[in-house]
């Protein structure tokens, strides 16, 4: 039997006893746990705050405000097409030209109050952190601007 079904089936063993609406919440978010490793449980959200100084209210509205900032980077048409011009003038120029130098192109591309962290060849972007959450930006083949949120 898959795992999640197993943590689904205790779940319908806590509402068979005791107190129904503390079994169900326990049992919910022990599920929640092992099928989304980066779950925050409810009872412990109202409680998150962001580190590094940042003013959020809690790591929701963080996850929420680097989205909107993310999608604001992506859909901007003159930073996409300077992403490209970096990657395609990489390809050609690679054995000739120094990393650090597009490092610094990119680093003039991003936010003021998104973070660098560094620059990749393969796929071609950068991580930063936005809000505290790392993110990994990159180029896509299909002509577009990718993201993920990095664990590590």
């Amino acid at each position: 039997m898959p795992r999640g079904k197993r943590k689904l089936l205790r779940v319908a063993k806590a509402l068979a006893g005791g107190d129904k609406l503390a079994s169900i919440y326990k049992a919910g978010e022990e599920v929640s746990k092992s099928l989304f490793p980066h779950f925050i449980p409810r009872s412990k959200l109202h409680r998150a705050q962001p580190t590094g100084g940042s003013t959020m209210a809690t790591a929701t509205d963080m996850v929420v405000e680097m989205k909107k900032d993310y999608m604001m980077f992506a859909n901007d048409q003159q930073k996409v097409d300077r992403m490209f011009q970096l990657k395609y003038r990489w390809l050609d120029e690679y054995q000739y030209e120094d990393f650090n130098d597009y490092i610094a192109e990119m680093k003039k591309i991003i936010p003021s109050h998104w973070k660098f962290i560094k620059g990749t060849k393969k796929p071609f972007g950068f991580i930063v952190t936005i809000y505290d959450i790392k993110i990994h930006i990159f180029t896509t083949p299909r002509g577009t601007i990718g993201g993920k949120i990095r664990k590590d």
